[in-house]
């Protein structure tokens, strides 16, 4: 069972709307097949510690949400990002999309996207940012930023 659905009870009737993004192309998909437009880090629980967020090491700088690339299965059950393939734009532009809202552009460093932080805010970064960090070897599901 994906990390979405144990918040069902807690969204109540806007748990549709809630595990699904505006911006992403997949919305109605994902809806039919209760997927979500956002997915875990699966470098953020170390030891339990989503289970405690006071556990988080630097919880003001480190990414729990991303939204999903459109290249994951709009059907299937992908709930999480592999953070190691982070540290590469490549493989990075496969897991989350940096560029949700860049408009008609081309350019996939263009935009932004926004990332919900373990300590509850969430943060437009521009994907030119993302890039920079990527194209540096930072696995931005890892480390803080």
């Amino acid at each position: 069972m994906s990390w979405i659905y144990s918040l069902r009870t807690y969204l109540g009737q806007n748990y549709d709307d809630l595990r699904l993004s505006p911006s992403d192309p997949f919305r109605e998909t994902r809806r039919k097949f209760k997927n979500t437009s956002y997915l875990i880090n699966d470098e953020v629980d170390e030891g339990g510690s989503l289970c405690r967020s006071q556990r988080i090491d630097n919880s003001s700088r480190r990414v729990l949400l991303f939204l999903a690339s459109d290249s994951k299965n709009p059907r299937g059950q992908e709930d999480h990002i592999h953070g190691a393939y982070l540290r590469s734009w490549s493989r990075l532009l496969g897991e989350i999309k940096p560029d949700a809202y860049r408009g008609k552009k081309a350019d996939r460093t263009a935009g932004s996207s926004p990332y919900l932080f373990t300590d509850g805010h969430v943060e437009m970064i521009s994907a030119n940012r993302i890039k920079q960090l990527a194209d540096a070897g930072t696995n931005i599901a890892k480390q803080a930023f």
